[in-house]
């Protein structure tokens, strides 16, 4: 439940994974082990049940909106993991990025994206612990595991040094899934990096006295070093306050039960961090907590905002987009363009100054014909 609120995203992906986990230890368990298993997964599917239940109403709005979606959210080949980001670390790994940014730079998607570095200590110890694989048959199965999330991870087509090379890999198949096709490919890597700490503890704990076990706690302390973020990236910045977002001053000037419209408008402002200032005083049409619907994006006065100016018929789309969501006025922030701020002022409609930032007040008419048709 707590994970479904945090990002429905990593549910799906560890729903999926541990599926296979399962599945992949399964054939390798012996009679016994495989009882153990099958209780396991029983009390699994007991938990999911209950918590599917008590997510009844999240679940039924997500299902509900997933008609107001693409296909896929994002490119798949363009978020997935390059198989040299493994052992090549990006700018934002504090030993190493920057004498490998040249072939960093290649990788597919974006520096936060590009999340599979492991290093090359983290890689030898690995090495070191599968080479016994004869020895401890219980090691199957987790590189079993190892090998097919890697693989995963990679995307649907195989990137090296950024050259996408058109090898088609597993993943490929996974865009044809529900739900799960809009995953990135390149996140799959965070349980790649798992279960390889869960192979380190097991070599660690198998270390002997003496010198094998000063060598072996040098060599992972070696690899926690290489895995040490960059804290200079990205730029540490102080929230994006306003004075005008003191509950106070925004319920003297918006009264209670305001909806708003907030520019900058969507990811391209702080406008989610200005509501929370506000103790959640108001509600915005608009903010930034996903994929925007479809149906939003279609509007002509919401292409206005993300491009930042107005058009031919600016005043009439606006009007039209304050009535269907019942918008009682327009946050002028800082940071909004200037091409579009100046179309909102050439509407002449009432507005204040209050701290900074332009109350623009939607004309009565509107937001009287807007109140008789919620009655």
């Amino acid at each position: 439940m707590v994970q479904l609120g945090f990002s429905s995203e990593i549910l799906a992906t560890s729903c999926l994974f541990g599926v296979i986990a399962w599945l992949i230890f399964l054939a390798f368990s012996a009679t016994e082990e495989r009882q153990r298993l099958w209780i396991v997964a029983g009390d699994i599917i007991l938990s999911g049940a209950i918590a599917v239940a008590l997510a009844a109403p999240f679940l039924f709005f997500a299902f509900k909106g997933l008609t107001g979606l693409p296909r896929l959210l994002n490119d798949a080949e363009v978020f997935s993991a390059d198989l040299l980001n493994y052992l090549v670390p990006t700018q934002v790994t504090r030993l190493g990025g920057d004498f490998c940014a040249n072939v960093a730079s290649r990788f597919p998607g974006n520096p936060s994206e590009q999340g599979a570095y492991l290093g090359l200590p983290l890689i030898l110890i690995l090495i070191f612990q599968f080479l016994g694989i004869r020895r401890r048959p219980y090691l199957k199965p987790v590189l079993v595991n190892l090998v097919v999330l890697l693989l995963f991870s990679l995307g649907p087509t195989l990137h090296v040094a950024g050259v996408r090379t058109g090898l088609w890999l597993p993943w490929r198949l996974g865009l044809d899934l529900p739900f799960i096709r809009h995953a990135l490919p390149t996140r799959f890597s965070m349980f790649v990096a798992l279960l390889a700490a869960l192979v380190v503890a097991l070599w660690l704990s198998e270390s002997r006295c003496g010198w094998d076990r000063t060598g072996r706690f040098a060599l992972a302390t070696l690899a926690c070093l290489f895995l040490m973020p960059n804290p200079a990236l990205p730029p540490w910045t102080p929230l994006p306050e306003e004075p005008f977002f003191q509950p106070q001053n925004v319920a003297s000037v918006l009264g209670r039960g305001a909806n708003v419209i907030v520019l900058p408008f969507g990811y391209q402002g702080p406008c989610m961090i200005w509501q929370l200032q506000s103790g959640m005083f108001f509600t915005q049409s608009g903010g930034n907590i996903g994929f925007p619907p479809l149906a939003e994006l279609a509007l002509p006065i919401v292409g206005h905002f993300y491009v930042g100016v107005g058009g031919p018929n600016f005043e009439n789309d606006l009007l039209a987009y304050c009535l269907s969501h019942r918008v009682s006025a327009i946050l002028v922030g800082p940071g909004t363009p200037a091409p579009l701020a100046a179309a909102v002022e050439a509407l002449h409609w009432r507005e204040v100054q209050n701290h900074g930032i332009r109350v623009v007040y939607v004309p009565d008419r509107l937001r009287v014909q807007t109140k008789a048709e919620g009655e």
